[in-house]
C-alpha cells in the first residue's frame, strides 16, 4: 500500500460503508449528548428567568434592547410553541433509544459493512481506541476481483492480509473480518444458511457462542 492517495482511494473515501457506519454511529452519539429530550431543555425558550434577563440586557445593552427582548417573539410567539405541535420531541423515541448506550447495543448488533480487500480504512472498524465505547463494527471483506481496477485477481486475497502486516489490524481481526463477520451476518438470519458446506460445524459452533469481549489497547 502506497503512502499516497490514488483518484481510486478518493472515490472509496466518499460513501465509504466503514467511513459510513462508524461517522453514522459516533454521529449519533455526539447528537443523543446534545439534543436528547433532557438536553433540549437546556436551550427551551420557555424555560429562561425572563427578570433577571431583563436586567442583563438593561444592564450590558441598554434599555431600548431590553425592551425588544420582552416583546420578542421568542418568548411568546412561535419561539415559545414552536415545535411544531410535536409532543415527542425525542427523535429517537420510536427506536426505543433512552441512553446513548442503547444506541451502541443497536448498532453494534445489528450493523453490518463491507470493505474492500486493499483498503486501509477497513482498520477503523476494530479501532476500539477511536469509537465511543471502544465499540467494534462488524465489517466483513467484500469481494472486488470484478472491478475494472484489479489487475490480478489472485492478489485480491493477499492483499487483505497486508492490514496485519502494516500492523494496522491484529489476526484476530483479520480473522473477524474475514471469517467470523461475513459468517455471522449470513447466518444469524438463517441457521442453517451453511448445512450440507465444509463451514457447518464452525458456523453452527460459531454462532452459537457470544462473540468475545475486548479491551482496548
Amino acid at each position: 500500500m502506497s503512502g499516497k492517495l490514488s483518484s481510486k482511494d478518493i472515490r472509496k473515501r466518499i460513501g465509504h460503508p466503514v467511513v459510513d457506519a462508524d461517522g453514522h454511529y459516533s454521529d449519533l452519539i455526539g447528537h443523543w449528548k446534545n439534543r436528547s429530550r433532557r438536553a433540549l431543555e437546556e436551550v427551551n425558550p420557555a424555560n429562561p428567568d425572563r427578570k433577571p434577563m431583563h436586567e442583563l440586557f438593561e444592564r450590558f445593552g441598554g434599555k431600548q434592547l431590553a425592551d425588544r427582548l420582552d416583546k420578542n417573539s421568542i418568548f411568546d410567539g412561535l419561539g415559545a410553541t414552536g415545535t411544531g405541535n410535536v409532543k415527542e420531541l425525542n427523535d429517537l423515541s420510536a427506536c426505543g433509544i433512552g441512553r446513548p448506550e442503547d444506541i451502541l447495543e443497536l448498532l453494534t448488533r445489528n450493523l453490518y459493512c463491507g470493505g474492500e480487500a486493499d483498503d486501509p480504512i477497513n482498520a477503523w472498524a476494530f479501532n476500539l481506541r477511536v469509537n465511543p465505547y471502544h465499540a467494534g463494527i462488524k465489517t466483513l471483506r467484500g469481494s472486488d476481483i470484478g472491478h475494472l481496477d484489479v489487475g490480478n485477481m489472485k492478489e485480491v486475497i493477499e492483499e487483505t492480509y497486508e492490514l496485519v502486516e502494516d500492523g494496522l489490524v491484529t489476526e484476530e481481526d483479520l480473522r473477524e473480518f474475514v471469517f467470523i463477520n461475513p459468517l455471522r451476518f449470513w447466518g444469524e438470519g438463517r441457521f442453517d444458511f451453511f448445512r450440507a458446506t465444509v463451514l457447518e460445524n464452525e458456523a453452527a459452533d460459531t454462532l452459537r457462542d457470544e462473540r468475545p469481549s475486548r479491551s482496548p489497547e
